[in-house]
């Protein structure tokens, strides 16, 4: 599972798509979806989809707590630049198209079945920690200087992953990391980038 997102982060297969290469990463994201819903069907993982209003208000604290760890930090290591895009169709797209085809593939592969897999065979915490990691060095090949992987990314990244854990854990509904994920990724792409 890890190896296909790997390939589809890296495009490899980018030019085989002809007309439709600027959808790459909708299109792969779609497949590894597809991917990662057979694969935790036939093993049997029971994602819990369920969410109440109730937990809404939980979920905007954890935002906030993430953006206030991430964003100073992120300002200090000029990873983060604010430089605001408010143009109402990318607000819309970035949205969209972040809450479906990042926050959402990517918390169900990662909390949905890695965790899940995980923590049938170790402690909750362990298997938080091991899913965080794998969250995070899948963006190592976002690169920072040359082919060295930009550490800083995937930092933010494991940090932002451990929130996304933890607010799983908590809530014990896929639903609460994808949110959270999703309007960490769309500020990030809209404000911050």
């Amino acid at each position: 599972m890890l190896s296909s997102w790997q390939i589809f982060n890296l495009k490899f297969w980018q030019n085989y798509l002809g007309s439709y290469a600027n959808y790459s990463y909708e299109i792969s994201a779609s497949i590894c979806f597809l991917l990662a819903v057979i694969y935790a069907y036939r093993r049997g993982l029971n994602i819990n989809y369920r969410f109440s209003w109730v937990e809404l208000k939980k979920l905007f604290w954890w935002l906030a707590a993430l953006a206030a760890i991430l964003i100073p930090l992120g300002l200090k290591m000029n990873f983060l630049k604010f430089n605001p895009r408010l143009d109402p169709g990318f607000i819309v797209w970035t949205t969209v198209s972040y809450f479906l085809f990042v926050a959402t593939i990517e918390e169900i592969i990662f909390r949905g079945i890695i965790f899940n897999l995980l923590r049938r065979h170790m402690q909750d915490w362990c298997a938080l920690l091991i899913t965080t990691f794998l969250f995070a060095t899948i963006y190592t090949h976002i690169c920072g200087y040359g082919w060295i992987p930009n550490f800083r990314y995937v930092g933010m990244a494991f940090i932002a992953g451990l929130a996304y854990g933890l607010s799983y854990m908590k809530t014990k509904s896929i639903v609460a990391p994808m949110v959270i994920h999703g309007a960490v990724d769309a500020i990030w792409r809209i404000f911050l980038s």
